[in-house]
C-alpha cells in the first residue's frame, strides 16, 4: 500500500519519525497497590512504573475505573493520573507519540470485547486521516488542527502486584480531544449517554429534557451548551426539508457530519448512531462531528459479544443497528435527513474517500501496522489461566477476533457500502 495524501498532495502521516514508544516496542507498566473494581470507589492511590526501550519513570499515581458498560467486564479500564510527589499535588506530565502536549492523565484500556486490541485505535487513526483529507482542512479551527483530532494509543503489558494482567492500550483520555478548553463554557464535547434509544438521542425531540446527552468537557453542562445543543436538536426535529438544507451549515460543520455518516456506514460502527454519538463546539453555535469509542466495529457487536457472534458485512444501515433494535426500528433522524437531503454531496465525498483513505488497502494496512506490534504469543497470554489470576479466560471471540477476520470483513463491508451509498 502506498502513502495517503491530503488535498494539497502532502502525505498524511499518523506516526512521526521519533516517538515514544519506538517502533514495535511494547512498554511494561507496573502498578503497585490495590486496583479498584467499581466506579463508586473513585480514585485509589497506587505507584506506577513505566518502562520502555527509551523511557523509564516511576510515578505516585491515582487509578479509577473508566467506562460505563465496560465496568461490568472482568478486565477493567482505568483512568490513571501521574504525580511526582506522594501527596499527589504536583502533576508529572509526559508526552507520547505525536500527541499535542505533555499530560498527566491517560487511560489504560482493557479492550475486553475486542481481543484484537486494534479497532478503537486504528479506527481513530483512520478518522484522523479522513479529517486531514478534507479540502477545507485549512479553514478548520486552529484548536482542532493543532489538537488531537481523535484518540490514540499504543499497546502495553500491565502487571499489578507482580501478577501479569495482559495487554492493555495506553490511550489519550476523552477530554484531550479537539483542543477544547475546559475553562471556556462554550467549548464542549456533547455525547450520547443513554442505552435507551428513543427521544433526543435519536434526534426525535426538541431538547435534552430526557437526559440522554452528557457534557464530557465540564463537570456540569454550562447553560450556554444546554441552550446551544437544544437549538441543534430543535433544528433537526422541526425544520422543513428546505430549511434543513438551507441552514444546515449554520448549525453544523457540514463536511464533518457527512464524513461521520460515511465512516459509520463503512466501519459498521453499530454503537454510534445512538449512544456514543459525539459532537463538539467552540462557540455553542456551530457543531462538529467527532468519533469516539469504536471497538464495536468491523463486524464486532458492541455488547453481548459471545452470544451474538459476528455481524454480517451487510448489516443494514440504521434498521439493523443496535441503536434502533430496541425502539421498533426508529432511525436516527439526523442521519436519515442527511442521507435523504444531501445524497449528491455524500456520494461525491464517498467516492473521493474510497479512492484514498477508505480503500481496502489503506484500511487493512492500518490494522496490519498496529496488530503486527503484538506477537501472537502475547495475544494468547491474554486469556491464559496465569493472567489476571485466571479471571480473563472467557475473553469473547478470542479464537476468531484476529487480523484475518478484519481483512475479509473490510472487503465485504466496502462492497456493501458501495451498493448502499452509490446506488
Amino acid at each position: 500500500m502506498g502513502s495517503i495524501y491530503d488535498y494539497q498532495g502532502n502525505e498524511i502521516g499518523v506516526t512521526p519519525q521519533m516517538i515514544e514508544p519506538q517502533g514495535n516496542d511494547i512498554p511494561i507498566v507496573t502498578i503497585t497497590g490495590e486496583l479498584p473494581t467499581t466506579k463508586t470507589q473513585g480514585e485509589i492511590n497506587v505507584v506506577l512504573t513505566y518502562h520502555s526501550l527509551s523511557e523509564e519513570f516511576t510515578s505516585y499515581s491515582t487509578v479509577k475505573v473508566q467506562g460505563d458498560s465496560s465496568q461490568a467486564y472482568p478486565k477493567k479500564n482505568f483512568t490513571i493520573k501521574l504525580f511526582s510527589n506522594s501527596l499527589r499535588s504536583v502533576k508529572l506530565k509526559k508526552k507520547f507519540r505525536d500527541w499535542d502536549k505533555e499530560r498527566n492523565k491517560f487511560v489504560l484500556k482493557a479492550n475486553w470485547i475486542d481481543h484484537s486490541h486494534a479497532r478503537n485505535i486504528v479506527n481513530a487513526r483512520i478518522w484522523k486521516q479522513i479529517v486531514k483529507s478534507r479540502d477545507d482542512f485549512d479553514d478548520l479551527p486552529d484548536a482542532l488542527k493543532n489538537g488531537n483530532i481523535a484518540i490514540d494509543g499504543f499497546p502495553v503489558k500491565v502487571f499489578n502486584n507482580g501478577v501479569y494482567m495482559g495487554i492493555y492500550t495506553w490511550n489519550l483520555p476523552k477530554d484531550s480531544l479537539y483542543g477544547l478548553d475546559d475553562e471556556v463554557d462554550s467549548n464542549a464535547i456533547v455525547q450520547g449517554d443513554s442505552g435507551t434509544y428513543s427521544g433526543s438521542i435519536l434526534w426525535r425531540a426538541s431538547n435534552m429534557s430526557d437526559n440522554k446527552w452528557s457534557d464530557e468537557t465540564h463537570d456540569s453542562m454550562p447553560t450556554v451548551i444546554t441552550n446551544g445543543f437544544n437549538t441543534l436538536l430543535d433544528f433537526v426535529f422541526t425544520s422543513t426539508d428546505a430549511n434543513f438544507v438551507a441552514n444546515f451549515a449554520t448549525h453544523f460543520d457540514k463536511q464533518s457530519i457527512i464524513d461521520q455518516y460515511i465512516f459509520l456506514i463503512v466501519g459498521c460502527i453499530v454503537d454510534n448512531i445512538g449512544k456514543n454519538q459525539t459532537f463538539f463546539t467552540y462557540d455553542a453555535q456551530k457543531w462538529y462531528g467527532g468519533m469516539y469509542d469504536m471497538d464495536g466495529t468491523w463486524g464486532l457487536p458492541p455488547d453481548k459479544v459471545a452470544s451474538v457472534g459476528w455481524k454480517s458485512p451487510s448489516t443494514a444501515w440504521q434498521s439493523g443497528y443496535t441503536a434502533v433494535a430496541e425502539s421498533g426500528g426508529t432511525t436516527n433522524l439526523l442521519y436519515e435527513r442527511l442521507g435523504n437531503l444531501f445524497t449528491s454531496d455524500i456520494q461525491t465525498r464517498y467516492t473521493a474517500l474510497r479512492g484514498s483513505v477508505l480503500s481496502a488497502d489503506n484500511i487493512n494496512a492500518m490494522f496490519e501496522e498496529f496488530m503486527q506490534t503484538i506477537p501472537l504469543s502475547l495475544y494468547a497470554e491474554d486469556y491464559a489461566s496465569t493472567t489476571g489470576g485466571g479471571n480473563f479466560i472467557n475473553i469473547p471471540l478470542a479464537d476468531s477476533n484476529n487480523v484475518q477476520q478484519i481483512r475479509q470483513f473490510v472487503i465485504d463491508r466496502l462492497a456493501y457500502a458501495d451498493s448502499l451509498i452509490l446506488s
